[in-house]
């Protein structure tokens, strides 16, 4: 069976009563997750730390391409 999680991304939407508003969807373990802000940066601190847990590395840390195994990573 394959991995079913997709990334999260980011998009700015717009409720009927003319507020905005940021939504940050994808999947995780084969489950869609929808989470609305109101903020962009709030946004993508959000997906920023879904993405890193899909990837398995900390955030803000870049993943490493290499044949080591990762805990010889530093």
């Amino acid at each position: 069976m394959a991995n079913r999680c997709k990334g999260f991304v980011v998009t700015s939407h717009e409720r009927p009563s003319g507020s905005a508003y940021w939504l940050a969807s994808g999947t995780l373990n084969g489950r869609q997750v929808r989470r609305e802000f109101s903020t962009r940066h709030e946004a993508m601190a959000y997906a920023e730390a879904r993405n890193s847990e899909l990837r398995g590395v900390p955030a803000g840390q870049a993943p490493v391409l290499t044949h080591l195994p990762a805990d010889a990573v530093r």
